[in-house]
C-alpha cells in the first residue's frame, strides 16, 4: 500500500515527464516542432482551459461537476463585447466577465446544492438553456472583440504572451487557495466525506455552493482571455471546451468521486493536452486531416484510463 501511495504522490511528476517526452519525441520527427514558437504556442493554447479547470478542479475535489462550462463561457465573452461596445474600459471587462460567470455558477450551486438536483442533470439543463437563450438574444450573430482587450491579447512578456502570464497568476492563486486556507481544505473534507463533514459542523451546503460560484468566476475570467486571443466572438460554446477541462482535471489526479486532487496536476494535464493537439499537426498530413476527430477520441481515452487508475488506488489505500 505504501508504494502505491508513493507512486499517487508521483503523478505530477509523470505528467510532467510525459509532456517532456512528448515534446521531444516530436521533434526527433519533425524538428521544427521544436522552435521556440511553438513551444510559446502549447503555453497559449492551454492557457484558457487551464483557468477554467483550476475551478473544476475545486469542484469535483468538492465531489460535484458541471458540464455547462463552454456555455457559461459562452455567455461571459457575448458580456464582455457588449461592455466592450458601451466603451468599458478593461477591468469592468474583466470584473462583468467574472460577475456573469459567478452568477451562472450560483445558478448550477442553488440547483444542485439547496433543490438536490443531481448535478449532471442540472448542468445539462442548464446548458441547454444557455445555448439556447444565447441564440434567441443574439440572434446567432457574431461580434468584434473590444480593441484594447484584443491588443492586451497582443502583448508580450519576456516572450510569452499576455494569456499566459495571466493564467499562471490565476493558477497560482487558485493553488494557493486549495491548499493553504482552511475554506479551500474544506473542498477536501466535503468531498472525501460529505456526512462527517456534516456532523462535525462544517456547512457542507455553504461549501458545495462556493465551489460552482467560484468555477463560475473563474469561466469568466477564462472568457476574458478567450475574447482577448480570438475575434469575432460567437455566442456558442467552443467545440469541446467541456471536454477538454473535464479531461485536464481528472487525467491531472483529482479523483472524479471526489476529496483528492491538485491544481498543479491539472496545470500539467491541461500542457499534456495543448502538446497533443499541435503535436497531431506536425505529425503527418493525414493526422493533421482528422486532428479534429482523434483529439477528442485521445481526451476520452485519457479520461478512462485515469478514471480506471484511481479506481485501483481507492482499493489499495
Amino acid at each position: 500500500m505504501g508504494g502505491l501511495e508513493a507512486f499517487w504522490r508521483r503523478r505530477e511528476f509523470s505528467l510532467a515527464l510525459a509532456v517532456v517526452v512528448l515534446i521531444l519525441a516530436v521533434g526527433m520527427l519533425r524538428a521544427d516542432f521544436l522552435k521556440p514558437e511553438n513551444l510559446r504556442d502549447i503555453l497559449l493554447n492551454a492557457s484558457i482551459p487551464a483557468v477554467a479547470a483550476c475551478g473544476m478542479t475545486v469542484l469535483i475535489i468538492n465531489a460535484q461537476i458541471d458540464i455547462s462550462v463552454g456555455a457559461v463561457l459562452a455567455v461571459c465573452a457575448v458580456v464582455i463585447t457588449i461592455l466592450g461596445g458601451a466603451g468599458a474600459p478593461g477591468p469592468v471587462l474583466l470584473l462583468g466577465a467574472v460577475a456573469a460567470g459567478a452568477s451562472l455558477g450560483a445558478v448550477n450551486g442553488w440547483l444542485t446544492t439547496y433543490l438536490k438536483i443531481p448535478a449532471i442533470v442540472a448542468t445539462l439543463a442548464t446548458l441547454g438553456a444557455i445555448k439556447g437563450g444565447l441564440v434567441m438574444a443574439t440572434h446567432g450573430a457574431s461580434t468584434p472583440a473590444p480593441a484594447a482587450l484584443t491588443t492586451f491579447g497582443n502583448l508580450n512578456y519576456l516572450g510569452l504572451a499576455s494569456p499566459v502570464w495571466s493564467a499562471a497568476l490565476v493558477c497560482v492563486l487558485a493553488a494557493l487557495y486549495l491548499e493553504r486556507t482552511p475554506a479551500g481544505r474544506r473542498h477536501y473534507a466535503v468531498g472525501s466525506n460529505p456526512r462527517a463533514s456534516e456532523l462535525s459542523g462544517l456547512p457542507v451546503q455553504a461549501i458545495t455552493f462556493r465551489a460552482f460560484v467560484l468555477l463560475g468566476g473563474l469561466v469568466g475570467a477564462a472568457a476574458f482571455l478567450h475574447v482577448a486571443r480570438f475575434t469575432p466572438v460567437y455566442p456558442s460554446p467552443p467545440k469541446g471546451f467541456e471536454l477538454e477541462v473535464i479531461t485536464a482535471v481528472v487525467v491531472g489526479g483529482t479523483d472524479i468521486f471526489g476529496g483528492r486532487g491538485t491544481i498543479i496536476g491539472t496545470v500539467l494535464a491541461a500542457l499534456l493536452l495543448s502538446t497533443i493537439g499541435i503535436a497531431l499537426t506536425f505529425v503527418g498530413s493525414s493526422f493533421t486531416a482528422l486532428r479534429s476527430e482523434i483529439q477528442p477520441a485521445v481526451q476520452g481515452l485519457l479520461i478512462l484510463i485515469a478514471v480506471l487508475y484511481n479506481g485501483l488506488s481507492r482499493r489499495g489505500n
